[in-house]
């Protein structure tokens, strides 16, 4: 586990204790404020009890998440003949969407780069063009001599 990770882990496990929780939610504005591993969005235990980290755009989807946990859970406790396979294949479902959401959101990160950097490249060919005339708009000016 990452500092990143380890720390996320040690302010939830602090907070849940403080408050007498027993699941918890850390919220980061941006995913620069998570570790690079988790992306926008991972679950995790600390002390025994289950928190999910996630960005503040996934912040209702991780309490409906969270909900649904505690509420299956409860059921679970309360009604033997409760379908646990059929829960856990929808939380499974829930689960690799929400990897294919950061892979998506990851290979987009990586198009934006990409494209910045072109954008830089055209934008560094355009001064020399610019450059370049210019040479050229003296040069005519003052008789064809070119200075180098």
């Amino acid at each position: 586990m990452s500092a990143w990770c380890e720390q996320i882990a040690d302010d939830i496990a602090q907070a849940m204790a403080t408050r007498g929780a027993h699941y918890g939610i850390y919220v980061s504005r941006t995913p620069a404020g998570l570790a690079k591993e988790i992306g926008d969005w991972a679950e995790g235990h600390c002390e025994q009890r289950p928190f999910l980290a996630c960005t503040v755009e996934n912040m209702l989807t991780a309490l409906r998440f969270a909900l649904v946990q505690i509420r299956a859970q409860a059921l679970l406790a309360s009604r033997p003949d409760v379908d646990v396979a059929a829960i856990e294949g929808q939380v499974q479902r829930i689960r690799t969407a929400l990897r294919r959401v950061k892979t998506i959101k990851t290979k987009a990160g990586n198009i934006r780069t990409s494209a910045d950097g072109v954008t830089q490249e055209a934008d560094d060919l355009r001064r020399e063009i610019d450059d370049a005339l210019a040479t050229i708009e003296e040069a005519v000016r003052h008789g064809g001599q070119i200075s180098s």
